[in-house]
């Protein structure tokens, strides 16, 4: 941990502190970055752990959307360096990559464009890569609604994410809050894999690769962003599809990083008893009018059903 009383002079700590590029990658959603970037213009520019070189915004829409909205922050006297880079190349494993080579800092930071950085963020990521020298360091990263959601929403827990204890190591890290240490990661090559840039997933292959080849994963507890959530995202149908598609997206992984025909008895193994699970309490709920247990139910299946299409879509890619 950085203490002023570990150095001879001021100069020994300032050179110990880390400099940050904020990296925020946005795809056709320029009102979204607005908020994101206001939330940023109140933190401070350096701490106890870090300085903020940078807020890089990578967009991957092909019309560059984003473009007015960084040059009105710009404008407006935005506190922190702040530069746009257009990457056309579709999918985010692109945008993160370009992320990676624009960034100007020794540890690249992750916000999504729909996400609001709070007090102690990034310092809180920082803190931990500092005081347990892991490589990769995630945080919460926490629901606000822009309008009351459905007590069924609220009951079952839908937009409910695991927090664990603070240095706690992990076995992988989600992007949308994220610490990288950019030299250490760069010396062993580790990007983002293309092959789940299109379709997801590309934040746990780059972490759990980054673990395998011998980096450490940890946790902050204290570095929380906001991720604003919409009243379409709090439909059913759309919930649903979220859990197919990420359940998809983790087995493809999965069986990207773990081939061989026992990894795949065990995904569909658990593929059955989530259809299994998901059809029970489904038929209670239906039997008992309550709805956050039927919403659970219908949810479970889709984890079930997106088991299924994500080791189905390796099954055809082991025989292109």
């Amino acid at each position: 941990m950085l203490e002023w009383a570990n150095f001879t002079d001021i100069g020994d700590y300032l050179n110990q502190m880390r400099d940050v590029t904020v990296g925020i990658l946005t795809y056709k959603r320029p009102d979204s970055l607005t908020n994101t970037l206001n939330s940023m213009a109140a933190l401070c520019s350096s701490s106890a752990h870090h300085r903020l070189a940078e807020v890089l915004i990578i967009d991957n829409d092909p019309d560059a959307s984003a473009r007015m909205a960084v040059a009105i922050a710009q404008a407006n006297g935005f506190p922190h360096p702040l530069s746009f880079h257009h990457e056309p190349e579709p999918g985010i494993s692109a945008g993160r990559n370009r992320a990676m080579d624009e960034a100007k800092g020794s540890v690249l930071v992750f916000i999504d464009d729909d996400e609001l950085a709070l007090e102690d963020w990034p310092d809180g990521l920082i803190r931990v890569m500092d005081d347990t020298g892991a490589s990769l360091v995630g945080g919460p990263v926490r629901t606000e609604f822009e309008q009351p959601a459905p007590a069924w929403i609220t009951q079952g827990g839908f937009f409910d994410r695991a927090e664990p204890a603070d240095q706690q190591p992990q076995r992988w890290l989600r992007s949308g809050n994220l610490a990288i240490d950019l030299e250490r990661i760069r010396r062993d090559n580790i990007r983002f894999d293309p092959a789940f840039g299109l379709t997801g997933g590309e934040d746990v292959a780059f972490s759990r690769t980054a673990r395998k080849k011998g980096h450490e994963l940890s946790w902050s507890a204290t570095a929380v962003v906001v991720e604003n959530v919409g009243p379409e995202r709090t439909r059913l149908r759309w919930l649903t599809d979220r859990e197919r598609n990420s359940t998809a997206n983790w087995v493809r992984v999965e069986t990207f990083l773990e081939p061989g025909v026992k990894q795949k008895v065990i995904i569909a193994s658990r593929a059955a008893a989530r259809l299994g699970e998901g059809i029970g309490r489904l038929a209670i709920g239906l039997a008992t009018l309550n709805r956050p247990r039927a919403a659970t139910g219908l949810v479970t299946i889709a984890r079930g059903i997106g088991s299924i299409q994500g080791l189905a879509s390796m099954t055809q890619q082991s025989y292109l």
